[in-house]
């Protein structure tokens, strides 16, 4: 029998094992609020304990940004696409 890997931690999970809410958990994390030590510290810790690491997607959707730049094209064989195999071997 298989066994999966827990799903990874979520910032809903740290704030109930934190016993505080999700937007204090987001408030610590960014740094950009102040949040009372011993709530800070709780969130610390419950993010190590659940191993937390942020979505960088998520915040990315939250936040309307990304550093990613779409290109759409007609045909990928134009030679204008080309890679130079020399050059960028792979």
């Amino acid at each position: 029998m298989t066994q999966h890997p827990d799903p990874p931690a979520t910032l809903a999970d740290v704030a109930r094992r934190a016993g505080v809410s999700p937007a204090t958990v987001s408030r610590v994390l960014n740094g950009n609020y102040p949040v009372a030590l011993d709530t800070a510290a709780r969130v610390q810790r419950a993010v190590t304990e659940l191993s937390y690491v942020v979505n960088g997607n998520a915040r990315a959707l939250a936040a309307a940004t990304s550093d990613l730049v779409g290109i759409i094209v007609n045909d990928v064989a134009d030679p204008f696409f080309r890679v130079d195999r020399e050059r960028h071997p792979g």
